[in-house]
């Protein structure tokens, strides 16, 4: 199952992907809507290799998915690998600088099964399928709305090596 959403965003590239790598910010999110959230390595910058454990619940059953950064290429693109449950999936999040001060953000998840159990849960999925890119696009909007009033806080993103 694939999804894709895009938007654009009046901030310069530099601003959406500092926003976007933003892990703690994405961490608290997780925390506050009830998962657990474990970061696997002790980098305080995001970068290829990272790795996440997240324990949560989903149709009031517990699930645990790890996430790895598989790439990494600032400011242009960030791939991440997650596994979880019988499920692989692959979220890809692409930036297009359109002018010093627009960008473009794609983000595309990829859903596949491994188990019977898999299967069943991403049909579950694909029937809300217009909700969650509802979910997906409205998030976009917040974060794109956000960056263009300035209210996203400074995420303290060094230029270091990834």
């Amino acid at each position: 199952m694939n999804i894709l959403t895009q938007a654009e965003i009046a901030a310069p590239i530099d601003e959406v992907f500092a926003a976007l790598t933003d892990v703690g910010r994405f961490e608290a999110a997780a925390t506050r809507r009830g998962a657990e959230v474990t970061r696997l390595c002790t980098r305080p910058e995001p970068g290829k290799g990272s790795t996440w454990q997240i324990r949560f619940d989903f149709a009031g059953k517990p699930y645990l998915l790890e996430a790895r950064i598989a790439d990494f290429a600032r400011p242009q693109a960030i791939t991440l690998h997650a596994h979880a449950s019988g499920l692989d999936g692959v979220g890809a999040i692409t930036l297009e600088e359109r002018e010093p001060s627009r960008t473009g953000l794609a983000v595309s998840v990829n859903l596949r099964p491994r188990t019977l159990p898999a299967r069943l849960l991403l049909q579950t999925i694909k029937l809300a399928r217009a909700r969650l890119t509802d979910r997906m696009e409205a998030a976009i909007g917040r974060i794109a709305q956000e960056l263009e009033e300035g209210r996203l806080p400074d995420t303290g993103c060094s230029e270091g090596p990834a």
